[in-house]
C-alpha cells in the first residue's frame, strides 16, 4: 500500500513511496512530499533515513539491498551516528551492488549479509536489545581498561580520553550486534580476532562530516570570515587553514572551494594551504582520493559538482585545482606537534566527544599555533572556562571565536 500524507506507522506494514515523492517519519507519522527535479539530484532514501535516525534514535534499523547508484549511503551514516542498526546485503548476492558497495564504504555497516538470513538475525537482535537492562553491559567497568589497553597496543589511541557515554553506547551496539551476551565474552573476542578489534577501533573513532554541512555556517565563513582572512594577509597573499578531525575530507574540501570561489571572485590569486589532520588513518587514505558518492556530493549543488568535480562512473573526484590545496596528515592532537601559523581552525564535532578537561588542554593546543585574531570555530557540548575568561573572544555569528592579543598563555600540552 502507498502511504498518504501524516499516516500513522502500523505494525506488520510494508509502505511504499510512490512515483515524485520524497517519505519522512515524524511523531510516529509518514508524511509525503514532492520532489522538486529542478533542484538537481533527488535522495529519497537518504532523506528517509535521516528523519527515521532523528525519530528513533538508537531503535532505528536500516536495510540496504540491491540497487543502482549510492542512494541510502549518506542516511546508513546518520542512523549509524544515532546508535542504530545497519544491515547491508552481501556484495555476492546483489543484482546490482552499487548501493552495498556505497553503503559498505561508509564504514557503518554493522553486519553484510543474505538477504534471506536478515529476518531471522533482526528478531534475535530486537530480543537480544529487549532482554538487557539499560547500560547493563556496559556497567561491567571492569572490562573496559583491557579493551582499551588493547586498542591503545594495537593502535596506540587512548580511548579514555572520550566521553563514556559515547563509548559505552559504540561498545554495547557492537556487542549487541555480534549477539554476545557479556562484556567479557566481547573482551575475549577481541583478544582472538584482529578484524573484530580493528573494526571497534574505526566504530569508536568519530567521523561525523559532509559537505556543506550546516549551510548557514558555510554562508557566514564565504561571506565575513573568507574575506577578513584575505584581507589580513594581503601583504603575504597567504592563508592558512587547519581542520583537526578531518574523517574523510568533505569540510576542508567545502572550505577549499569556498577560498577558491572568493579568489575568483576579487581576482586574486593567494598561496592557500589546508592542512587536514585525523588520527583515523583509514578515514585519510579516503579522503587523499577525493572521490565521493553521488550521494555524498549532492549539498554540493549542480553549479559546484560540475565546476569542482570529474564524474566517474556513479562517483565524482575532486579537481586538482582543488585537492591540490589541502594536505592531509596523520595527527594525534594528545601528542604530536599543532601545525604552525593559522589564519583559522575549523573543529566541528570532535570536541563534543571529549572528557572537559581533555577539551581545556585542546583549547591550549589550538590557541598556541593560531595567529592573532585568527578565526576558531568549534561546538562544544558546554562553555569552556578558559575561552570565557581570557583565552579568545566571540565574533557576532554563533561558535565563531577570534583570538586575542593576549600574551603568556603557555601550551598546556
Amino acid at each position: 500500500m502507498q502511504a498518504e500524507e501524516g499516516m500513522k506507522v502500523e505494525r506488520n506494514s510494508i509502505y511504499l513511496i510512490p512515483p515524485r515523492y520524497n517519505l519522512t517519519v515524524a511523531d510516529g507519522r509518514l508524511n509525503l512530499s514532492e520532489q522538486h527535479r529542478e533542484k538537481g539530484l533527488n535522495l529519497p532514501i537518504d532523506i528517509f533515513f535521516n528523519s527515521l535516525a532523528k525519530e528513533s534514535q538508537e531503535k532505528a534499523i536500516a536495510i540496504i539491498l540491491s540497487g543502482t547508484g549510492s542512494d541510502g549511503a549518506n542516511g546508513v551514516k546518520k542512523i549509524f551516528e544515532s546508535g542504530g542498526l545497519v544491515l547491508c546485503q552481501s556484495l555476492e548476492s546483489a543484482k546490482f551492488d552499487g548501493m552495498p558497495k556505497s553503503a559498505i564504504a561508509t564504514n557503518t555497516v554493522h553486519k553484510v549479509m543474505h538477504p534471506n538470513k536478515m529476518g531471522a538475525y533482526i528478531e534475535s537482535y530486537r530480543k537480544a536489545l529487549a532482554s538487557q537492562a539499560p547500560n547493563s553491559l556496559t556497567n561491567q567497568k571492569n572490562n573496559y581498561s583491557e579493551i582499551f589497553a588493547l586498542l591503545s597496543k594495537k593502535f596506540h589511541v587512548d580511548f579514555g580520553v572520550y566521553k563514556r557515554t559515547t563509548i559505552n553506547r559504540r561498545i554495547e551496539r557492537r556487542i549487541q550486534a555480534l549477539m554476545i551476551n557479556s562484556l567479557k565474552q566481547y573482551t575475549a573476542r577481541l583478544n582472538s580476532d584482529d578484524d573484530e578489534l580493528r573494526y571497534l577501533f574505526d566504530d569508536l573513532l568519530i567521523s561525523v562530516t559532509s559537505f556543506f554541512r550546516d549551510p548557514e555556517i558555510f554562508d557566514y565563513i564565504y561571506s565575513t570570515v573568507i574575506p577578513r582572512l584575505f584581507e589580513s594577509n594581503r601583504q603575504t597573499q597567504e592563508i592558512r587553514i587547519w581542520v583537526p578531525g578531518c574523517a574523510s575530507g568533505e569540510e576542508a574540501y567545502t572550505l577549499a572551494i569556498l577560498l577558491k570561489e572568493y579568489s575568483d571572485k576579487i581576482g586574486v590569486r593567494y598561496d592557500i594551504k589546508i592542512f587536514a589532520s585525523d588520527i583515523n588513518k583509514k578515514a585519510l587514505s579516503y579522503a587523499n582520493v577525493g572521490t565521493y558518492s553521488e550521494s555524498q556530493v549532492f549539498p554540493v549543488g549542480k553549479e559546484r559538482l560540475e565546476k569542482f568535480f570529474k564524474p566517474k562512473g556513479d562517483h565524482y573526484t575532486i579537481v586538482n585545482e582543488i585537492r591540490n590545496l589541502i594536505v592531509f596528515a596523520p595527527q594525534n592532537l594528545l601528542t604530536d606537534p599543532p601545525f604552525t601559523r593559522v589564519d583559522m581552525i575549523s573543529c566541528r564535532s570532535l570536541m563534543i566527544y571529549i572528557q572537559p578537561e581533555i577539551q581545556e588542554k585542546l583549547i591550549g593546543t589550538f590557541h598556541f599555533p593560531l595567529n592573532v585574531m585568527g578565526f576558531f570555530f568549534l561546538v562544544l557540548a558546554k562553555e569552556s572556562v578558559l575561552l570565557q575568561t581570557y583565552l579568545l573572544a566571540p565574533t557576532t555569528a554563533s561558535r565563531f571565536l577570534r583570538k586575542q592579543k593576549i600574551q603568556g598563555l603557555p601550551r598546556l600540552i
